[in-house]
């Protein structure tokens, strides 16, 4: 939809002659609209949310701004106000107001994504869970030889009796493992937890590119409005743009687990919590901590680690996002008459804003993967 919206020009009259002698001639003058707006928008947005669903739209708006005088003298009576530089040379007033391509705006766009969206908490969890069991702990594949060597180690011990304090039995060493199994274990739990109160939630964020202004000034020779006036004017010329661009958006990602897989968790968390939080003893190790619960903890992490990362990016997306550019351009010319000072100001705003899809800006939403579809549809969205 196109809208636009023009103010009338102002009418003003003035008498001119070639010379003293010869008759007034009356004629009638116009200056420019006092302001102009051209909306350019649509409300259909993109993708069904929850959330904002406004449309691209682009707002244009002129204001022009006179001060006239009324000059008499032998060959001209009436008003008269200052126009545009005469032969400028090398002096180049900005362009009024800039308006910015969808190109350049998805590029601005995708940057400000990747700058501000909240970290992908799949690849949160996979980096610490990771890093918990890589720091001395083994992969999932090794698991069971791992334990296997720790069900050992904690029988020789409980057989030693009273000697399993000689550090030939490796006591303390021992003890050191089954504290790191624990912690792993207790932590993951944790971040688990956090993972998936997060899932399914709106995070807001936003980003700013830093503001570009610009100035020009020029100082001659000045148009007269009406140029029937006849002669030039001695005036000046400021012309300054101030350009801003800015994204805004809200970002969900989805947890592709269980309540079932979050139960496991629990108990493993209390197990370990019995390893971690008691003064061991071999007794209370082999009493204590039964092994299968351990073997069943590295597979099931393993499984939803695979899970986290074959999501990838694709478990997080915009519920909306919009990038946004404001380009403001004032133009203002003053010049001196005999009947006093004359000025022109001329100010252009041009707002803009265009939307993203889940998957970001240019994204095309009929080529999405089963994988993507599936995503949106978990997370309420879908397409138009």
């Amino acid at each position: 939809m196109i809208k636009s919206i023009v103010s009338p020009p102002e009418v003003f009259t003035y008498r001119m002659r070639n010379s003293g002698f010869d008759a007034w001639t009356t004629k009638t003058g116009t200056l420019d609209g006092s302001s102009a707006t051209c909306v350019t928008f649509s409300h259909k947005a993109p993708y069904a949310t929850s959330g904002d669903n406004g449309g691209p739209f682009m707002v244009t708006k002129n204001e022009n701004s006179w001060h006239t005088v009324v000059i008499n003298h032998s060959r001209y009576e009436g008003a008269v106000s200052v126009g545009a530089p005469v032969n400028p040379g090398g002096y180049s007033a900005n362009t009024g107001g800039s308006v910015k391509t969808d190109a350049e705006l998805d590029q601005k766009g995708t940057t400000a994504i990747a700058r501000c969206e909240p970290t992908n908490p799949a690849f949160d969890a996979a980096t610490a869970i990771g890093e918990l069991r890589m720091g001395g702990m083994p992969a999932a594949s090794g698991s069971h030889l791992y334990l296997g060597a720790l069900q050992s180690r904690v029988k020789a011990a409980k057989a030693a009796g009273p000697e399993y304090l000689n550090a030939e039995f490796g006591w303390i060493p021992l003890v050191r493992d089954l504290n790191t199994l624990a912690k792993a274990v207790h932590e993951s739990h944790q971040i688990m937890a956090s993972y998936r109160k997060g899932s399914d939630t709106k995070m807001m964020r936003s980003f700013h590119y830093p503001e570009e202004n610009n100035t020009v000034y020029y100082k001659g020779s000045m148009l007269p409005v009406p140029v029937d006036f006849g002669s030039f004017l001695a005036g000046w010329e400021s012309s300054h743009q101030t350009s801003s661009m800015w994204f805004k958006g809200a970002f969900r990602y989805h947890l592709p687990t269980s309540d079932s897989q979050m139960n496991k968790f629990e108990d493993y968390k209390q197990r370990a919590a019995k390893l971690y939080g008691l003064r061991l003893t071999p007794e209370t190790v082999w009493n204590l901590a039964p092994w299968s619960w351990a073997a069943d903890w590295f597979a099931n992490t393993g499984d939803l680690l695979h899970n986290v990362s074959a999501l990838g990016h694709d478990g997080l997306v915009m519920q909306y996002g919009y990038m946004m550019a404001q380009t403001e351009h004032n133009r203002t010319r003053m010049a001196d008459t005999s009947s006093g000072s004359v000025s022109h100001n001329l100010r252009t705003v041009i707002r803009q804003r265009r939307p993203a899809s889940p998957y970001g800006f240019g994204a095309n939403l009929q080529s999405l993967s089963g994988k993507q579809v599936a995503v949106l549809a978990a997370l309420g969205l879908s397409r138009r």
